[in-house]
């Protein structure tokens, strides 16, 4: 960013854009209270970002954690798969 360029005017970042998106969807969910959140942004270029809001500040702290891990195990097996097929086409 040259001294004459604004925050206005400078490109926007993929990853951070997400990161914004997130931190929007909490202020305007803040009455509903504020269960946690994640936000897993691979490289670039690697697929979509994962992102969970939970809008109960009483949620189960467990069920969060399993929530989580059951998108991050699916975005693993669509890799795996990706991965596999691309294997079979190059034997």
């Amino acid at each position: 960013m040259t001294d004459g360029q604004s925050l206005i005017d400078k490109p926007k970042n993929p990853a951070a854009e997400s990161l914004r998106r997130m931190a929007d969807r909490i202020e305007r969910n803040a009455a509903d209270g504020f269960g946690g959140c994640v936000v897993i942004i691979p490289p670039e270029g690697a697929g979509a970002p994962i992102e969970m809001l939970t809008i109960c500040d009483q949620a189960d702290i467990a069920q969060f954690y399993a929530n989580i891990n059951a998108r991050v195990q699916a975005r693993v097996s669509e890799l795996q798969d990706q991965q596999a097929r691309s294997q079979a086409f190059r034997r």
